[in-house]
């Protein structure tokens, strides 16, 4: 069976999770489940990703702001987007999801 190795990881303590006595009797889907949110936390996982992987705003603007302003890339809003200026001039454009 493919998740042998969560039956033999949860009963042994090798993933260090703490199972209670109805969750034992789990199996297949819902045991993986189970192991799996109290093992990796997907929002620990997605926090941690974002906090070591993405970058900075202010390193991100620098080669993102093609993709964010559609005017001119050499006029004072994109210099202000590019540069993160929280004093530079105010733009919006009205989204439509």
């Amino acid at each position: 069976m493919e998740l042998d190795f969560l039956l033999d990881a949860h009963d042994d303590g090798k993933l260090g999770v703490q199972m209670k006595s109805d969750e034992k009797e789990l199996m297949g889907k819902p045991l993986t489940k189970r192991v799996m949110e109290t093992w990796l936390p997907a929002s620990t996982a997605l926090l941690e990703m974002m906090i070591f992987d993405l970058p900075s705003p202010h390193i991100a603007q620098r080669y993102r702001i093609e993709n964010l302003y559609e005017g001119p890339l050499d006029d004072q809003y994109a210099t202000a987007i590019r540069n993160c200026d929280p004093n530079g001039p105010l733009d919006g454009a009205p989204w439509r999801w």
